[in-house]
């Protein structure tokens, strides 16, 4: 017994005189402006020795400040979209938007039927014709002021018979701006949108991560009821901000780290630098503040 104590005492003594410390963490950031337009590319310049990189845009969804934040308290929620309508245009735009706070996810007629749906499309501007119109930044916190609720969104296209007019909606944004006047993405077209049709399957919604769209009315067709749903949502309720890693353990070192901006403002770009084993871990963290112009 006192043999094998002692067998064990040396082991931990060699195991811990063994143990390999990373690396320093030598890293760094630079680009060759700080002012870009929409669109160019921006060439992040890297030097150093790190296993680990994460990339952090700045734009809303990936700032790194937002990076361990699971929960929002306080805020507004907020819908936007844009919107063409193609065709006949009649004077019924034919076209609502509707929010329900007790649909159950039952993606039916019957499950769209049980459920309360307040119509609210009388705080947008829908297309008259024009393409792409603006539907105006729409405050919904005095419906959904209780964080435990989730919250379903709907679009609900009816067109009669024999009339043929078609919608499409884009750009579709459902945020939370803090008090701060940070803007939290919360839903979107990728979130996932589900057609159901609740009269004439022949006229449709169409659904990608980038529009929802009627199609299928004809000057011959039959009258049609179609809705468009999203999931349910929790607007006061994130996950957290996520970055891109560029670079693991596994890959080459890599000089540079190209990315396009889409969008005007100001960007805290950060890149979160690490090297680590099982018995320590460096991190180095780099910023560089962006201005990105029309």
């Amino acid at each position: 017994m006192r043999y094998a104590l002692i067998l064990f005492t040396f082991l931990v003594l060699i195991t811990s005189c063994n143990k390999v410390v990373t690396p320093n963490l030598d890293f760094n950031v630079t680009t060759n402006a700080n002012t870009y337009r929409v669109g160019d590319t921006v060439t992040f310049n890297l030097s150093g020795n790190p296993n680990y990189i994460v990339f952090y845009s700045g734009e809303p969804g990936k700032q790194y400040q937002y990076s361990k934040r699971g929960y929002l308290t306080g805020g507004k929620p907020t819908i936007s979209f844009t919107t063409t309508v193609t065709d006949t245009i009649l004077p019924d735009t034919l076209l609502n938007v509707l929010l329900s706070l007790n649909f159950t996810g039952t993606n039916n007629k019957v499950g769209i039927a049980n459920a309360s749906w307040t119509d609210i499309t009388n705080r947008f501007t829908l297309s008259n014709g024009v393409a792409n119109t603006p539907s105006g930044l729409v405050d919904i916190s005095d419906l959904v002021s209780a964080d435990t609720i989730p919250v379903t969104l709907a679009f609900r296209y009816r067109i009669p018979s024999k009339r043929k007019t078609n919608w499409s909606i884009q750009n579709l944004f459902i945020n939370t701006i803090l008090s701060a006047g940070d803007t939290t993405p919360i839903y979107n077209l990728a979130s996932g949108f589900t057609a159901v049709d609740s009269l004439n399957t022949a006229i449709k919604w169409n659904v990608s991560t980038a529009s929802l769209s009627t199609s299928g009315s004809s000057a011959t067709s039959a009258a049609s009821d179609d809705w468009v749903v999203s999931k349910p949502f929790f607007p006061y309720r994130t996950t957290m901000d996520q970055g891109i890693s560029i670079k693991s353990i596994a890959d080459v070192a890599i000089s540079n780290y190209q990315y396009v901006f889409n969008t005007t403002g100001k960007y805290t770009v950060t890149f979160v630098a690490q090297n680590s084993n099982i018995y320590d871990t460096k991190v180095a963290m780099k910023t560089i503040e962006l201005t990105i112009t029309p």
